[in-house]
Order: C-alpha cells, then structure tokens, then sequence
C-alpha cells in the first residue's frame, strides 16, 4: 500500500516569514496538492520544545479542517503517536484519525509524517 504524498509550496515571502521565528503563531499563506489538486492553506510549525529540532511539525489549515503533520522525531519506529490514536479508538475514546504519509516542502523531501484530521 503506497502513503499519500501530500506537496506544500510556499512563495519566499512567506517562506520566510515561517522560518524567520519558529516559535511564531502565525500562519502564513500556501498550497497544498491533495490527490493531485492544489488548495489554498494556512501553515504554521507546531508543537512545544519539538519546534528546536531539525524535522519540524505543522499545523495545518484548509476552508474546512485542521491538519497536524507531526514530525515524529524523537520516535525512531513512527509508530507510537499513531498507534497510541488507534488504542483510544480502540477503547472508544475520542480520537483524532492519523495516516502516515510524505511530505515535501518546495520540492524538498521533509519524510514520513503522522497526519492527524482535526
């Protein structure tokens, strides 16, 4: 089974706008290609003491949800965090959905994410 590859582009504007402050929470403006279409989003990092590390987390926004990319650094396996949502469902907890999946951000390959439906 192939993971979804989700492509972020950002104009350098606002591309340096995000990475002038990670610790900013203010989105800036962007595209995302979902299933082969564009759509206008929102973007920022997230995330508390994770914004330091190399492979950042995101918040997402589109007209309609809210995304979470997160990066999953300090979890080898990149499966704790998922498997951990599917438990609580599991036990009929609320939960968000989580898909992993690929990420590139103008054009550069970030990896593999957890992506949380809001």
């Amino acid at each position: 089974m192939a993971l979804p590859v989700y492509h972020i582009s950002l104009s350098p504007t606002e591309y340096q706008q995000l990475t002038s402050n990670i610790w900013s929470e203010t989105f800036v403006n962007s595209t995302m290609q979902m299933d082969g279409k564009p759509f206008p989003i929102r973007l920022r990092y997230r995330g508390g003491h994770t914004r330091g590390y190399p492979k950042k987390s995101f918040e997402i926004r589109t007209a309609s949800r809210t995304y979470h990319f997160n990066a999953e650094y300090d979890d080898p396996s990149l499966l704790r965090n998922a498997l951990s949502f599917r438990f609580f469902e599991s036990i009929r907890v609320p939960a968000p959905s989580t898909q992993h999946c690929v990420l590139y951000l103008n054009g550069q390959l970030l990896g593999y994410t957890c992506g949380l439906k809001g």
